[in-house]
Order: C-alpha cells, then sequence, then structure tokens
C-alpha cells in the first residue's frame, strides 16, 4: 500500500493543518486530593464530563485542562486549570485541601 506524501512520522506531520488558537499568558491550577481509586475515577469523569459546566464540575473549578497524577494505590491528585490573563496574589501558594 503506498500512501502519497508520507515520508515517515514527519511526513504526516507536515502535511496536516493546524489550527492554532489565541490562548491567554497564564494557566491557573487547581488542585484536588483524592484518596482512593474509586474517587479518583469519580472526579475524572465528573470533571471530564463538565466541559466546563460549573454545575457539574463544581463552583471554582477550571475544567480546561484535566490531568492526575497518581501516588499509590489510595492516594492521587487531580490538576485542573483554566487560562487567565495574569496571576492574582494567592497563586503562588499551595494549599492541601
Amino acid at each position: 500500500m503506498v500512501i502519497h506524501w508520507q515520508v515517515g512520522t514527519l511526513g504526516f506531520l507536515t502535511s496536516i493543518s493546524v489550527k492554532l488558537t489565541k490562548t491567554k499568558p497564564f494557566v491557573r491550577m487547581h488542585y484536588i486530593m483524592t484518596k482512593s481509586a474509586q474517587e479518583l475515577q469519580d472526579t475524572m469523569v465528573r470533571l471530564g464530563e463538565a466541559d466546563g459546566d460549573v454545575t457539574i464540575a463544581g463552583p471554582g473549578v477550571p475544567t480546561q485542562f484535566l490531568e492526575a497524577t497518581v501516588f499509590s494505590k489510595s492516594k492521587a491528585v487531580v490538576q485542573t486549570g483554566e487560562f487567565v490573563d495574569a496571576p492574582n496574589n494567592n497563586d503562588d501558594k499551595v494549599g492541601i485541601m
């Protein structure tokens, strides 16, 4: 099978169109600690399906970015983020929930 314009991975990547979106200069992160695998799964599903809807995600929980870091079978931290124009005075402080 011959695929035209294919010269390895780079050939595929240079033959597509990419739409760039203008973003704000900062990302404000929020952290949610989970204490079980089920709580992690429930949190990720709820936030993933929220798609910016604060009635689903909860007040003050953005969902423009969503990922998790698992530390053990029972401990993980879900990170959510949103684009912002500038950091506020409390952005450099990390708190434990």
